[in-house]
């Protein structure tokens, strides 16, 4: 049995409101780009095996591309 869900990781910096000395105020550097990491993975149970792939998009493709990848990791292995 093979459980798979993805998850994506964002790679930009969020303003939060802090405290600092009057007249200090703390400097952040910021790329200023939005960038994310996407991960698509799986984990087999009874093997205790991880798979993943990072991509750069979420959709049907993509998984699909995913599941493909799987399937040939088990080609010509012999189930439990």
């Amino acid at each position: 049995m093979i459980f798979t869900d993805e998850a994506s990781f964002r790679q930009d910096s969020t303003l939060h409101a802090t405290w600092s000395r009057v007249g200090h105020p703390p400097e952040v550097p910021v790329t200023g780009e939005r960038k994310n990491v996407k991960i698509l993975g799986a984990i087999e149970l009874w093997r205790t095996r991880f798979h993943y792939r990072e991509d750069s998009v979420f959709n049907a493709e993509s998984y699909l591309v995913f599941l493909e990848q799987l399937a040939r990791s088990y080609a010509g292995k012999e189930p439990f």
